[in-house]
């Protein structure tokens, strides 16, 4: 198992940041991918961070669960945005 330390492309000409996230009934995640394309037009995609949690017990409806994933998310980029000094397109 091979993990690459260096999430970038040399040379990038455009650097995305992508999240995802989802809920069930039993728990909600998130995650945050990095997406570089350089200017020969080489795309290269990369898992940066995730996070999850268990839902509650207390049975919390679905839309609620959908809204705790999207803090998440909101949480994960923040996190990630002040961290990482890039300028993303």
């Amino acid at each position: 198992m091979e993990i690459p330390r260096f999430i970038l492309l040399e040379k990038p000409h455009i650097i995305e940041l992508h999240g995802f996230a989802d809920a069930s009934q039993d728990a909600f995640g998130a995650c945050i991918y990095i997406r570089t394309v350089n200017s020969t037009g080489e795309i290269e995609v990369n898992l940066l961070s995730s996070n999850s949690r268990v839902a509650s017990m207390k049975g919390a409806t679905l839309p609620r669960l959908y809204l705790c994933t999207a803090l998440l998310l909101a949480h994960l980029v923040t996190k990630i945005c002040g961290a990482i000094k890039i300028n993303f397109d």
